[in-house]
């Protein structure tokens, strides 16, 4: 996802760790986005996060029919339930943390 802010522009990747019927979130402490749930960031390898910087997230397991999209970025809730259908390609593009300047999102076959 591009989440840009109104004095820069930031590319932002996303790494969700979801098992059947649940997704794992964290609780964005400080920084850009705090207060939010949101995915976590850092390198990844196939079945494992390798880096996570301490103390910036609270991790709290959500069934994917209870994801709190009150406390998420705006736009989670357009997307989410396609990321997890695995029926997602898209972007979107912000003007600070709330206003959507421009986004696009296709449901898609398989990714």
């Amino acid at each position: 996802m591009y989440r840009g802010t109104m004095f820069t522009n930031k590319l932002l990747t996303l790494v969700l760790v979801v098992q059947p019927g649940r997704v794992l979130l964290g609780m964005k402490k400080r920084w850009f986005g705090a207060g939010k749930w949101n995915g976590f960031g850092g390198k990844v390898q196939p079945g494992r996060l390798l880096k996570r910087l301490p103390g910036e997230m609270r991790p709290q397991w959500f069934d994917s029919d209870k994801i709190p999209f009150g406390q998420m970025w705006v736009d989670d809730i357009l997307w989410f339930p396609l990321m997890l259908q695995k029926k997602l390609f898209g972007y979107f593009k912000f003007q600070g943390h709330d206003l959507i300047i421009d986004h696009k999102l296709e449901e898609v076959e398989k990714l």
